[in-house]
């Protein structure tokens, strides 16, 4: 019965000693993508007269009737684009670019009046929430 006892204790330890064993540790990727993300982007703000022509003359061409608000040049990692908003009355487009002046987006952004502001009911906060929020 001891001889039991002694070799189930011995087989415990034994795997817990094993357990704690790393064979094949992973290392982190060092992709292009993580390399890219991890660095603060340059961000500078342009003039139209300061646009590569190909982004200036699509602008020109393709909205015309639309109104230039800003104009952004992206730096992240030497990965060059740039960020066009545009305007026309309520609409507003968000226009990218990509380092050759080739458009590769365009979105509308929604910005909601007022009165749509106004008739949103209020937010209340979960009870649990609330009771986390340091400052009350």
């Amino acid at each position: 019965m001891k001889k039991i006892f002694l070799l189930i204790i011995l087989g415990t330890g034994f795997t817990f000693v094993n357990a704690q064993v790393v064979t094949n540790p992973q290392k982190p990727q060092n992709t292009l993508q993580s390399q890219i993300y991890s660095q603060k982007p340059i961000l500078t703000e342009l003039r139209f007269e300061d646009l590569m022509k190909p982004i200036s003359e699509n602008i020109l061409k393709n909205y015309s009737d639309y109104e230039v608000e800003k104009i952004i040049k992206h730096d992240v990692g030497g990965i060059i684009s740039y960020s066009v908003n545009i305007n026309k009355d309520i609409k507003k487009r968000e226009l990218i670019f990509d380092k050759d002046g080739k458009q590769i987006s365009n979105r509308e952004i929604i910005i909601d009046s007022e009165e749509d502001i106004a008739k949103r009911p209020p937010v209340t906060l979960p009870d649990s929430i609330k009771s986390k929020r340091i400052n009350k």
